[in-house]
Formats: structure tokens, sequence, C-alpha cells
């Protein structure tokens, strides 16, 4: 994520303090809209409008199975190992896997990424972006309570060189926006890749492969946007569908799914109250991000 993330903590959190200081509702409605408008413009200024694209982005529709595979078979036994079901992650039990890990950073590294299909190399950088990601925490989780924390003055941790792929040394931002987002119409992406914290989408516990693809990611996107705690609810008896900030922050990814709300609608239970929120017109309005490290309670 290229958002500054101080200055959208401290917006991310302006309605929790209202709400913790027992604000009248009116009061939140009068305020949510024009604060979602700030919030989508600072986040715009940082992130590459897809309608930027050089070329005509991909979808996994029209791109047919092909090329060469990779294989991802040390990651998804690292995952299925280390990854609880809800979504935390047990990084000292990776850091004790230390040799098999760096054993796939190293295929990463020299993966020959133009000889792969496009399927394989959609899922390669998914898989990439959350490895790498990994790597950024494991030497410090620790004491780690937050992946910003790893940023500093002028350099945030998403532009960080987090390793290589394919020769390349990249940053997570590199990965994402040019990539992912630049490359692929696929919305789903924003559920498949983990930016190590609490209100990111739950980590996989498998790793992405060419085969499947389009069904692993639609099963990714419903396990987050069904999570009543940060994917989407319905509040207020259905007047209120508050989403994942991601839903705000990358608002433009969507427009091809026909919108945010659409998208939400598609991917969450038909019969649920979010559905039926959502049905009816509810208002918009946006989780508190929560920054807090992915990591397994102690």
């Amino acid at each position: 994520m290229s958002i500054k993330p101080r200055l959208l903590v401290v917006l991310g959190g302006a309605i929790t303090m209202c709400n913790g200081l027992q604000l009248f509702t009116a009061v939140e409605s009068l305020v949510a809209t024009p604060y979602a408008k700030l919030e989508k413009k600072v986040a715009s200024q940082q992130i590459p409008a897809v309608a930027a694209a050089p070329a005509p982005r991909k979808t996994l529709a029209s791109e047919l199975a092909g090329g060469a595979s990779f294989d991802h078979s040390a990651w998804d036994a690292l995952l299925k190992a280390h990854v609880r079901d809800d979504g935390t992650v047990d990084y000292g039990g990776l850091e004790r896997d230390g040799d098999a890990f760096r054993g796939y950073l190293a295929a990463l590294a020299a993966a020959d990424v133009d000889a792969l299909g496009d399927r394989e190399q959609l899922a390669l950088h998914l898989n990439a972006y959350n490895a790498l990601c990994v790597a950024h925490v494991l030497p410090v989780h620790g004491t780690l309570k937050s992946i910003l924390d790893l940023s500093e003055k002028d350099a945030p941790i998403w532009d960080k060189v987090a390793g290589e792929v394919g020769g390349v040394a990249v940053s997570l931002n590199d990965i994402e926006h040019e990539r992912l987002r630049l490359r692929w119409d696929e919305p789903e992406l924003h559920a498949c890749i983990v930016c190590a914290s609490t209100s990111c989408p739950s980590l996989a516990r498998f790793a992405f492969a060419g085969d499947g693809l389009e069904r692993d990611m639609r099963a990714r996107a419903e396990s987050w946007l069904r999570d009543g705690s940060k994917g989407c609810a319905a509040e207020r008896g259905g007047a209120v569908a508050r989403l994942s900030r991601i839903c705000l922050w990358f608002e433009d990814d969507f427009d091809t799914r026909g919108g945010a709300a659409a998208f939400v609608r598609d991917h969450v239970d038909g019969g649920s109250a979010a559905a039926r929120a959502l049905d009816g017109g509810a208002a918009l309005r946006y989780f508190p991000y929560d920054w807090s490290l992915n990591k397994v309670a102690k």
C-alpha cells in the first residue's frame, strides 16, 4: 500500500474517536461523506490510477492457460504450517523454518518470469508480495508491533526493496502497483495480498497457482468481505454498510465491476444483513484500519 500510513491512521481513527466520545449519530453522518472524500483524495495522490495503465489491463477470463509453470510447493507448505485458521501468522514458526523460507525466496529471485503463462505470472506475483512482506517482518517479529514501524523518514516500508523477483530488485509497491494493479483488471487481487496487518484480508493458508486461480481469488474475496469485523457489516438496521477502507482507498479499481459496493455485494452471502443493506442503498462507511501486526497471540 502506497498510502502515507500515518496520515491515514489519524484519519482512520477519527470516526472511532467520535464513537468513543459518544457523539450523536447525526454528527457522524454529517461529517462522514466529506471526510471520506478527503481521505480518498489523499489516497488518490499516492496510489497510481488504473486508468493510467500503459496498456489495456488483462483479465483472467480473457487469458488462456499456457506457458511455463512455477513450483510454489515450498511456500504452500510454509503457509499451511504457520498460518492459523483466523489468518494470524506464527512468525516464530516461520523463523524456525528459515531454511525453507529462504529457499523459496531464492526461487522467486531466480524465476524466469517472462517464460511463465499469464495466469502463472499473476499467481507468482500474489505469492511474491506475501512472501516478501513476511521477509520484511521476520527479522524483527518478536518486538514489532506494526509493519508501519519499519518505515523511516522519507522511506516508507512499501518503497523499500523487499527482495528479488526474476532477478529484479522490487519493493512491495513495485509488485502491487506495477505488476498487479496496472496489468490486471482483477479487483479480487486486493483480497489476496496481505500487508501483515490485522485489518488486511487474512493470509491464505495456501499458495496461489495458475490452475484454479479464478476460484481461489474469488474464495479469498468472499472470505474477506464476509468477515463482519473488517470486510463488510450492516449497521443501524441496514441503513449503513461499513466496508474495508481498501474499498475507499482503491475505489477506482472496482469501476469495471460496477463500483466498490457492487463488488462487495457480489461477494457477500446473498442472505446476509450486509447484502440486504447494500441492496437497499445503504450509506457507505468504513472500518478504522488496524495496522497492528497479524501475528498469533501469545
